[in-house]
């Protein structure tokens, strides 16, 4: 355990720059938090309740087939063309399985669930086409203050319960 640890403490805009920068090198809780002098669970926590979503955009979503069981699926002609017109792709392949097929079941990205619990560092951010979670130092540390300046604002009581 680190000697400068900072039992208590809040994080610093520079801490919250030196997490931005370890998750964009690839870098593990345990090691942020002994850069920082914290603990890994500070780490965790914060890049939960510091990230922000950036959904992606609407047409590189309908261009990629995100059904979870594409790679098994034999259907063919989820289109609906008729006659000699008659779709012959498989479904694995056709982005048309997103909208139209009845058994369409979207793939989540895992990050959301698993650390580091954003995209930073993925290598394949450009391409993918899940919705992005995104740690910023500058956006966490203005969210922090935020919710700081509120918490220290007025009294928690409505006119009737302070009467009573």
């Amino acid at each position: 355990m680190p000697e400068n640890r900072k039992k208590g403490k809040h994080l610093t805009w520079e801490d919250r720059q030196e997490i931005q920068r370890g998750l964009r090198e690839h870098r593990t809780f345990t090691e942020i938090a002994l850069m920082i002098g914290c603990c890994p669970d500070t780490i965790s926590k914060e890049i939960r309740s510091h990230r922000y979503h950036k959904p992606v955009d609407a047409r590189q979503k309908f261009f990629q087939n995100r059904y979870k069981y594409r790679e098994n699926c034999r259907k063919r002609n989820i289109c609906g063309k008729k006659g000699r017109y008659k779709c012959k792709i498989p479904c694995r392949q056709c982005n048309a399985c997103n909208e139209r097929c009845p058994d369409f079941v979207d793939y989540p990205c895992q990050i959301e669930k698993k650390a580091p619990y954003v995209c930073n560092a993925c290598g394949k951010s450009r391409s993918c086409f899940f919705d992005k979670y995104l740690y910023n130092a500058d956006y966490a540390n203005r969210e922090y203050q935020e919710k700081l300046r509120e918490s220290r604002q007025g009294i928690d009581l409505t006119k009737d319960e302070l009467i009573a």
